[in-house]
């Protein structure tokens, strides 16, 4: 079965607006993962994130942690990785209807 063309990546004009780009777009359309190349973690000495993080444990019912998963598979992204995409959305909510 021949692969479906790629497209292209759009520009971004902040860290935000590729966030919620990636937040609703799988990789898959848009990277050849078989040619993906394993980068080793001392090839950028100087990448970091881009603001601190912390780490929250929280107790989720498993049925909405399975849904969450799901999700984030279909999206192309991490469990956890969705999870502080939609806190950060449910934060910033908050803040504008406050």
């Amino acid at each position: 079965m021949p692969k479906k063309p790629l497209m292209s990546i759009p520009e971004f004009a902040t860290e935000a607006e590729e966030r919620a780009f990636w937040e609703t777009h799988s990789t898959a359309d848009y990277v050849d993962w078989d040619r993906a190349v394993e980068v080793p973690p001392d090839a950028m000495p100087l990448l970091r994130r881009s603001s601190p993080q912390v780490q929250v444990v929280a107790e989720v019912p498993s049925d909405d942690w399975a849904a969450l998963t799901a999700l984030a598979h279909r999206r192309g992204v991490s469990p956890q990785a969705l999870a502080g995409a939609l806190l950060r959305d449910g934060i910033e909510k908050a803040r504008k209807s406050a």
